[in-house]
């Protein structure tokens, strides 16, 4: 299984905080998946800042950063605010 935290509005915005999924190729089928069960669409899935095993995707290859069964994703919500 694929485990999913969420944090910060996306949290608040998701039906739970924690989503698990059997294994898939890589974040972006993640944000899919995420985008069908949550009231949110994948072009916000798409602005959140997210962690593989504790790595940025950005020091890894974003969005094609292959996954793999144990793997743990976590989701934060961009900053905002003024």
């Amino acid at each position: 299984m694929i485990t999913v935290r969420l944090y910060g509005l996306f949290r608040l915005e998701s039906e739970k905080p924690v989503y698990q999924f059997e294994p898939v190729q890589d974040v972006a089928a993640v944000l899919s998946l995420l985008a069908k069960e949550s009231r949110l669409g994948l072009k916000d899935w798409k602005k959140a800042v997210i962690y593989v095993n504790g790595t940025a995707i950005d020091k890894l290859s974003m969005f094609r950063t292959q996954l793999k069964d144990g793997d743990v994703l976590s989701v934060l919500s961009p900053a905002s605010g003024g």
